[in-house]
């Protein structure tokens, strides 16, 4: 099937590969099964009667391969009812770096994307691999969070404060504190760009 959009509304179409349909992801149409039940030739046997044999179609020369990778997905985070799978990311990229998180790492990357946070969180993960690399072994959220008042530290001279932090990247004032502390240590060490963004800060 080449078909990438909706014939009625135009939407991306999406392979559920659960269920073996390519449906709508705006208004539901089921556009296409994904395995097919077909009809090929006659069993030549006599002298039994005829009868047709049932024969799969493979509507994708690619579903042994993503159906493959969705299962292993599926058998990594199975009775871990706290991690997630980005399926897209898995069967677009073939790999599974970066694609298995907690939700609530998940969540904290929804609410960068949502408040448009991304620039700073970016920015500070990059003066964490420069100065000191050590902090980047950390959950995706707590990651993010520390980049992020890094970031806008070394910008404004001012700490995000721990109502926004702890709301946008789902972490607990307990953490917000530790990485209060990173900051504070880190932030003189570094020289201040001359640009200047715009951050929330308390």
């Amino acid at each position: 099937m080449t078909r990438s959009t909706c014939p009625v509304c135009g939407s991306p179409l999406v392979w559920d590969y659960r269920e073996g349909f390519v449906v709508c992801s705006g208004c539901g149409l089921v556009v296409e099964n994904i395995i097919e039940e077909a009809y090929g030739g006659f069993e030549e046997e006599e002298p039994q009667p005829r009868r047709r044999r049932p024969v799969k179609r493979i509507v994708s020369e690619n579903y042994s391969v993503n159906m493959r990778l969705y299962r292993m997905a599926e058998k990594r985070v199975r009775n871990k009812p706290w991690l997630t799978v980005d399926y897209g990311a898995v069967l677009s990229s073939r790999r599974f770096v970066k694609t298995i998180m907690s939700k609530a790492s998940m969540e904290a990357v929804e609410n960068i994307e949502a408040n448009g946070y991304w620039e700073d969180v970016r920015n500070g993960l990059k003066l964490i691999e420069e100065f000191n690399p050590a902090l980047l072994s950390r959950s995706e959220r707590g990651k993010y969070a520390l980049a992020y008042m890094l970031s806008v530290k070394v910008k404004t001279g001012k700490t995000p404060g721990p109502e926004d932090v702890a709301r946008v990247f789902n972490i607990s004032e307990t953490n917000y504190r530790r990485l209060y502390n990173i900051v504070k240590n880190l932030a003189p060490k570094i020289q201040p760009p001359q640009a200047h963004g715009q951050a929330l800060t308390h």
